[in-house]
């Protein structure tokens, strides 16, 4: 009677012992799962309000020396495909248009603005370049300093979002575009001949003026 009484007994110890692991098993499981996901909201939080100068500039020494001359009677840059293209689709892969004198007037105001904002940079111009941006921009922002005509080439405004903020329009696109020979003056985190996108928000006002709001160089491509 006494070993039935046992064998009971150290049977429902190993039950209880059983159900215990269970629990154990389910409340370690939880918890691992909710620190995977703490890591993953951790690290997605990091990357989106990674500041812009994390993003790397290059020495002096891997850029080209400022090319003396006119870089508009440089044959080599001449060479370089230097339109501007247009795409309407968010995804870069639909039609895509390089916008010309004959059919300026098909682009919206943003588009043409965009065209005139990569003059400034061809130019060198730093004050037109500055002027193309919102004065609310510089509360957060240093004004570009001077800078040589950059050989911009390659170029292709990608529209994506479009949005309202009171009585003005706020259009997102994407700026890519290349410089041949960088030399450092203008973007440092670019070399030659190599593309970083830009995500450039456009504010329309009503009476139809145009001024960047707000501009980011981001690592990856966005939508």
């Amino acid at each position: 009677m006494e070993e039935k009484e046992k064998n009971e007994s150290l049977e429902e110890s190993l039950q209880r012992s059983k159900k215990m692991n269970k629990k154990l098993t389910l409340i370690l499981g939880s918890i691992a799962g909710v620190m995977v996901i703490l890591i993953t909201a951790a690290v997605l939080l990091a990357i989106l309000s990674r500041p812009k100068s994390e993003i790397r500039e290059y020495e002096d020494s891997e850029f080209f020396p400022t090319y003396q001359g006119n870089i508009m009677e440089y044959e080599k840059y001449l060479g370089k495909d230097r339109s501007i293209k247009y795409c309407s689709d968010p995804s870069g892969y639909g039609l895509t248009l390089a916008v010309t004198d004959e059919n300026r007037e098909e682009f919206d105001a943003g588009v043409l603005f965009l065209c005139d904002y990569i003059q400034t940079i061809i130019d060198g111009d730093a004050d037109a370049y500055n002027a193309c941006f919102a004065e609310r921009y510089f509360e957060e922002n240093d004004r570009q300093k001077a800078f040589a005509p950059q050989m911009v080439y390659g170029t292709v405004i990608t529209y994506q979002k479009e949005q309202t903020d009171g009585d003005s329009k706020l259009i997102t696109y994407k700026l890519e575009y290349m410089i041949f020979e960088n030399d450092g003056s203008f973007r440092r985190d670019i070399l030659s001949d190599a593309s970083r996108p830009q995500r450039i928000v456009l504010r329309v006002a009503p009476d139809g003026s145009v001024s960047i709001a707000d501009l980011a160089t981001i690592n990856i491509n966005f939508s």
